[in-house]
């Protein structure tokens, strides 16, 4: 009986392997003879076709050389054999073959494999395939029997091996938009992947943590499998965590949903919150799984919890949910968002909060809630509706049990949150256009209630009347001047009158005359929610930008209903924070600005820690026009003088 030589396994192999019906480690176990030539071979194989396709970049130095060493180590000197053809049409190729002679048969074939795979991509990448995120620390992808350090942003097809490194973080994100992180020392291989009218997808997963986000597809069939050496796991739409420990046990957690776990003869479901141990032939015991902590925040915004590698679970500000750190699921209600802590990785996490577009502005008590094993910690969050703000915590391990600490006694105002690395997948698309339909329904809803619900103004209240005595905001505003002082003027008598149509969120203007009128009107109108906001959104500023605003501040602070409004809104205690960030603005300020902006702010102006030193500021008051050149020393007189006199010239 004849046996089959190495290129008619190597066809027969690649062919069950492309088509999603043999791994790699299962070829290799039917041939052991020929594993040492084989693998190699094999891996070179599945390993091409998870790199991009169609690249005009030529290819990393580092890799080239390492590629010709390994062609250079190959034994050239035994006898030399001529190879059959190699015709695989598995792969589309048809009839075309290509015959290697008196070349050495190992590579030879690798460097078959490698061009036969490049013809059959055609330049495109595959249809079932994986993103890979690179968070952080050492990621790597086998070619060839090699490690070489993974791309960010690479595509990956089925076959593809990757592993971290004791510090590396990364995740995979595949095309329905499920997802799988890998923790620092975690190894897995892309067993198989078809989205082709539904979605199989196996992963491999050879040692460390796995954490698994999977999409439900309820109208399509759709599996996803993780396989450890010993245990299979299936799942339909859930949050699962696999952990390969050193003693060969694999430990699985549903975190929300149901999976199976599948050991010999033994199939055991888990549901919500529950955990267990399985190895060869038998699974554990199922118990509960503990959650450490949990924080909650109570307000209608966008949370997201950030890691310091970026990773996030929580909510984009266009609605996309994502789930990439592993331990820490989050769930939302209408009122509520809250995120369960688990075993998370220890680290110091940012909760970012973010105002929702088109949800209504409003004074209801909002805060963030944090609930651990010491305790509730209650964090009140500021009334300025649309600024967004942070909270940071920190996750530790003390005897085994996971701890969490808050960093800030209340949240930071921000002026703008970060952006998170999300794959666009159909998954996101689907959930951004859904947030966008529930939005515009809200606001509709909103506005044809307002319109439709009358209320009675109340009798003789003096409110102060925009404008000076014959004009009208609209005059100011196409003027671009600047109201008078308002006049006190009764209401007329109790008569019906609709209620103001739910307004969005608020959006700070970008230029420093724009915010001037918008400060000015809410002074005028007594608008003190969006007054409240104009000061939170300039606490919130960096560099010149703040310090333009925080000028206008201090500019329209110097007349009577601003002083007394400004000073108001500082005062009441909604915005916590704000006056000791507006303080430190006002040292970068001229002289003057300065001194009236903590005039406004009733702080003491601090002698020999600003930040202008005096030429500087000399300089910004000769080129604002504001103040005199200062006289020599001997004829300075108190700076209150000098204000309104000339300039002088030495």
């Amino acid at each position: 009986m004849s046996h089959p030589d190495i290129a008619e396994i190597v066809d027969s192999c690649v062919e069950e392997i492309t088509a999603g019906r043999a791994t790699v480690e299962e070829c290799l176990a039917r041939w052991p003879e020929q594993r040492a030539e084989l693998e190699p071979l094999l891996r070179a194989a599945v390993a091409l076709t998870s790199l991009p396709a169609g690249s005009e970049h030529a290819p990393a130095p580092e890799r080239r050389a390492a590629f010709m060493a390994e062609l250079a180590r190959t034994p050239q000197q035994r006898p030399r054999r001529r190879l059959p053809s190699f015709a695989w049409p598995s792969l589309g190729l048809g009839a075309f073959s290509v015959r290697l002679a008196t070349v050495g048969a190992p590579a030879a074939a690798i460097a078959a494999v490698a061009f036969l795979l490049v013809l059959a991509r055609g330049g495109t990448p595959a249809a079932a395939s994986a993103t890979l995120t690179v968070f952080g620390g050492g990621v790597e992808q086998e070619v060839a029997g090699q490690w070489y350090a993974a791309e960010d942003g690479v595509t990956l097809a089925q076959g593809a091996r990757l592993r971290t490194a004791s510090d590396g973080r990364a995740l995979l994100t595949f095309g329905d938009g499920s997802t799988a992180t890998l923790s620092p020392g975690t190894e897995v291989v892309l067993a198989h992947l078809n989205l082709d009218g539904g979605r199989a997808i196996t992963i491999e997963h050879l040692a460390g943590r796995l954490w698994n986000d999977v999409v439900t597809m309820p109208e399509a069939p759709a599996s996803y499998v993780v396989r450890t050496r010993d245990v299979t796991v299936e799942a339909r739409g859930t949050v699962f965590q696999t952990v390969v420990e050193g003693s060969g046990e694999t430990a699985v957690t549903t975190v929300r949903g149901l999976v199976d776990v599948i050991a010999g003869e033994e199939r055991v479901s888990l549901s919500t919150g529950e955990v267990t141990r399985a190895a060869a032939q038998h699974v554990a015991e199922v118990r509960r799984a503990e959650v450490a902590a949990t924080v909650t925040v109570n307000a209608p915004v966008v949370a997201a919890l950030v890691a310091e590698d970026g990773a996030a679970t929580g909510s984009r500000s266009d609605g996309v949910t994502m789930r990439q750190i592993p331990g820490i699921d989050a769930t939302a209600t209408e009122t509520a968002q809250q995120f369960s802590f688990a075993d998370a990785p220890p680290g110091i996490y940012t909760l970012w909060l973010s105002p929702e577009n088109g949800t209504p502005a409003g004074d209801t008590a909002a805060e963030v809630v944090l609930q651990t094993a010491a305790g509730e910690i209650r964090l009140p969050l500021a009334a300025a509706s649309g600024i967004a703000s942070r909270v940071r915590v920190e996750v530790s391990v003390e005897d085994g049990r996971t701890v969490l600490r808050p960093l800030d006694t209340q949240p930071e105002l921000v002026a703008a949150t970060p952006t998170v690395r999300v794959v666009e997948t159909e998954r996101s698309e689907q959930e951004a256009a859904a947030t966008e339909e529930r939005r515009r329904g809200n606001s509709d809803n909103a506005r044809a209630t307002a319109s439709a619900t009358p209320t009675a103004t109340p009798t003789a209240t003096p409110t102060a009347t925009a404008g000076r005595p014959g004009r009208n905001d609209d005059d100011d505003d196409r003027r671009g001047g600047r109201n008078g002082r308002p006049t006190a003027t009764p209401t007329a008598s109790p008569s019906p009158s609709p209620t103001a149509t739910a307004a969005p969120a608020f959006e700070m203007p970008e230029r420093s005359r724009d915010f001037e009128r918008a400060l000015e009107r809410a002074i005028d109108r007594g608008d003190a929610e969006t007054l409240r906001a104009l000061l939170a959104g300039t606490a919130a500023m960096e560099g010149r930008r703040a310090r333009d605003f925080a000028e206008v501040i201090a500019d329209v602070g110097r007349r009577g209903a601003g002083r007394e409004a400004i000073r108001q809104a500082l005062a009441d205690g909604s915005l916590p924070g704000v006056r000791e960030r507006l303080d430190e603005i006002a040292g970068e300020l001229p002289r003057a600005a300065r001194d009236r902006l903590r005039d406004l702010l009733q702080t003491e102006t601090p002698r020999g820690n600003d930040r202008r030193n005096s030429d500087r500021e000399d300089n910004d008051d000769r080129r604002s026009g504001s103040f005199p050149t200062i006289p020599p020393i001997g004829e300075l007189t108190r700076l209150g003088d000098l204000v309104g006199a000339e300039p002088r010239t030495r």
